[in-house]
């Protein structure tokens, strides 16, 4: 009596096939979700042009008259917004968050200064700090030319 096993181990069983499905579909979810995962890490720009001019004269004390030369693209606010003095010492203003129109443009902003900010030469500085998913950041740095502040 002989026993023909061959038969057997060639056929898949229904379980096999099963087996088969559910790893091939958990195979495709993990590459699917890798895959969007590192879609999100392609380089962004959410403000490919960002330049700051400080109107002059300014007063100690005295509000800031900026001009803002940008192009802005379409989907992005920002979550904050630093602005800053810089004069070899960083003097922090106000959280003012601007949001700029989607496209191309030229605006004037006026900001409260700060009351530390005293006769000197200083420089403006913003970092609109943007958050397009919960696990990544963009920072968009812009500072202007020096400019004078009179007492």
């Amino acid at each position: 009596m002989s026993i023909d096993n061959g038969s057997l181990m060639g056929r898949p069983t229904r379980r096999d096939s099963y087996h088969n499905v559910v790893w091939g579909a958990l195979t495709l979810v993990t590459w699917l979700s890798v895959g969007l995962f590192f879609w999100t890490l392609r380089p962004l720009d959410p403000v490919p042009k960002l330049a700051l001019t400080v109107q002059e004269p300014i007063r100690a004390g005295g509000d800031l008259f900026i001009r803002v030369d940008y192009c802005k693209a379409a989907g992005y606010t920002p979550a904050a917004v630093r602005w800053s003095l810089v004069d070899g010492v960083t003097i922090m203003l106000p959280p003012t968050v601007v949001t700029l129109d989607v496209g191309c443009h030229v605006t004037t902003l006026i900001l409260p200064s700060s009351p530390h900010m005293v006769a000197g030469r200083y420089m403006l500085r913003v970092d609109g700090i943007y958050q397009p998913y919960p696990w990544r950041t963009i920072v968009e740095t812009a500072i202007s030319p020096v400019f004078e502040v009179t007492p």
